[in-house]
């Protein structure tokens, strides 16, 4: 059977058939894949931000809950977060570490008591009258105290939440990397 091609003159021009005219259907075919391959690639690349960023953070966490174990750490919240940022960043100069400070939006060191004795896990200090003010984020502890050390990180994802569905919060386009871990202190 032959098969005849359609083609028709137009003002001295051959013209093919509309249907066998391919000349933009890579382009067509790239558009409509592009947009869904980028965001992938992008998820993907963001997603190993956010691992490299919690392994660091955990890692800092660590060094500095030894620090505490030791009795080698006594200090408020801020030179908490200073000590963490200077874990997560070696090398950079104090001034630099504000935006590293800003990002730890809860640090805590709370002694939870001796529980040798006993199996309840509620904090060692007794309840607090409502007019008091809340008791510090980082509390002091003593040798042989069962402490619970608890870090919040706050990334900004670099992908819109509704795209990447990585966002954790309700504050916006923010993933919270939190790390917690309880230890008995050495005695000191």
């Amino acid at each position: 059977m032959k098969q005849y091609k359609i083609r028709f003159k137009l003002k001295g021009r051959k013209v093919l058939d509309f249907a066998e005219c391919e000349d933009g259907a890579t382009a067509i075919e790239f558009a409509i894949l592009a947009i869904p391959f980028f965001i992938l690639l992008f998820g993907i690349l963001e997603l190993a931000v956010i691992f490299f960023i919690q392994s660091n953070v955990q890692n800092a966490a660590f060094e500095m809950a030894r620090q505490v174990r030791t009795g080698e750490f006594t200090g408020s919240e801020n030179q908490l977060k200073n000590k963490l940022c200077r874990e997560m960043n070696p090398g950079i100069q104090n001034s630099e570490l504000a935006a590293c400070r800003a990002r730890f939006t809860e640090v805590k060191v709370t002694p939870l008591g001796d529980f040798s004795n006993s199996t309840n896990f509620a904090p060692a200090q007794p309840a607090a009258n409502p007019a008091d003010p809340p008791p510090p984020n980082v509390q002091a502890t003593a040798g042989g105290d069962t402490v619970l050390m608890e870090v919040t990180y706050r990334y900004q994802l670099a992908l819109p939440g509704e795209v990447s569905r990585m966002s954790n919060t309700d504050a916006g386009n923010f993933r919270d990397i939190k790390i917690a871990t309880a230890f008995r202190n050495e005695p000191f």
